[in-house]
């Protein structure tokens, strides 16, 4: 090895090893806010709120010795792919950390203990939460890209065990027997503890791609569209979206009934655009397993709360009123409405996607 490649190596050793601790810092900081939260150890709250000025010191000589790296070597290839996952691992590292001293920071201001409910789910968020960090951590420091796949996976758990603790905290009784401020911490402190699962997720990514420079493949978006009835109009939407957006949405239509029967001239108008139209499959909103697994539920017939009353925390809900002609003969009307839909589809993945995920590369 020559004296430039032994400098080299050194110096993204030194990076590694400074990383490593503050990945280190960065789980100690979450335990410590988790522990503090519940016990009521002011004394460790406070104690993990200053400690996040070291984690932020230590982000910024991090960035600092990257920076220099670059200028002084011009990486290319591997190393190049690692100083710059590690300055993205950095500021994962130091999100975590201010969660951390969020945490803290409600500790401290909460006016009552928390109970045997609130309790069970702070400590199964936070063990989950905590187990992909370090899972995460420990990909990215051993470059260990099947221990980043599958922890990856892990996450949808931690949305899960989110969602359950969040419909027990906005559970009516609580606002008798809770502060305002304290229901509003406790959300604050679910929220965080999903961003630690978030931003480890990120941490993988960061393994995945430093190893072998694979990028990060975003996943399609999940639309429901829900009516009256799983009538033509949820049908036809639904299919459009499988027809000309699959390559960046997954697309799903429920109504709250059942379609009394299949109208003739709206299959006659699916088949005469070469669309495939199951006319004996029918979904309604209650067969559905779960709705927080949609990104966006749309409602074609007025507002979605007359369907769900429900709806998740993560999800986004759409009215959309698709409206044809008066005076238009039925295959107008249908005619009429299919071109609506499809620019309303694409116009929403475009936000969502981008141009170039709709229509593809030109």
């Amino acid at each position: 090895m020559s004296h430039y490649e032994e400098r080299l190596e050194h110096d993204i050793s030194l990076i590694r090893q400074k990383s490593a601790e503050l990945a280190e810092k960065v789980e100690t900081a979450i335990k410590n806010a988790i522990q503090a939260l519940l016990t009521g150890n002011h004394a460790l709250s406070y104690e993990t709120i200053l400690r996040d000025n070291v984690i932020n010191r230590d982000n910024e000589e991090i960035t600092r010795m990257c920076c220099a790296f670059i200028a002084r070597h011009l990486p290319s290839a591997g190393h190049l792919r690692r100083v710059t996952s590690i300055l993205s691992l950095c500021v994962s590292l130091e999100r975590i950390g201010d969660q951390a001293a969020g945490i803290s920071k409600v500790a401290v201001g909460l006016t009552a203990s928390l109970d045997k409910t609130m309790t069970r789910h702070v400590i199964r968020l936070e063990e989950e939460s905590r187990h992909i960090l370090h899972q995460a951590i420990t990909s990215f420091n051993e470059d260990n890209i099947e221990l980043a796949r599958s922890t990856k996976l892990l996450d949808s758990q931690v949305d899960h065990t989110f969602q359950n603790a969040f419909a027990d905290l906005a559970n009516e009784d609580n606002k008798a027997t809770w502060a305002i401020r304290d229901l509003l911490g406790l959300l604050s402190v679910f929220y965080s503890l999903e961003r630690v699962s978030d931003l480890s997720k990120n941490i993988c990514e960061n393994t995945i791609f430093s190893v072998s420079g694979e990028t990060k493949k975003r996943k399609p978006v999940k639309i429901l569209f829900v009516a009256e009835s799983d009538n033509s109009l949820c049908r036809m939407a639904e299919s459009i979206g499988r027809k000309s957006f699959s390559r960046c949405g997954l697309f799903a239509s429920a109504g709250r009934d059942r379609a009394p029967g299949v109208d003739p001239d709206f299959a006659r108008f699916m088949q005469d655009f070469g669309i495939e139209y199951e006319s004996n499959s029918y979904t309604t909103i209650e067969m559905l397993p779960r709705l927080d697994e949609f990104n966006v539920i749309i409602g074609l017939q007025g507002p979605v709360s007359d369907y769900i009353s429900a709806v998740p925390f993560n999800v986004v809900v759409l009215e959309w009123q698709i409206l044809a002609g008066p005076g238009a003969d039925k295959q107008q009307q249908f005619k009429e409405m299919f071109g609506l839909l499809s620019a309303k589809i694409s116009d929403l993945l475009e936000i969502m996607r981008g141009k170039e995920a709709v229509c593809g590369p030109s």
